[in-house]
């Protein structure tokens, strides 16, 4: 699938796979980063 994606570089290709790199963009600043952020105060509340 995704070499399917890669090969096809015109530029409607390209704008149909907008929607799916926001939603990864959108995941990793609402998800995965407070996610990470949280885990690094704990570890760092821990070690004191």
């Amino acid at each position: 699938m995704f070499s399917t994606i890669l090969l096809q570089t015109d530029s409607g290709s390209l704008m149909s796979m907008l929607p799916f790199v926001a939603m990864i963009g959108v995941l990793y600043f609402f998800m995965i980063r407070p996610q990470m952020n949280k885990q690094k105060k704990k570890n760092h509340f821990n070690q004191k």
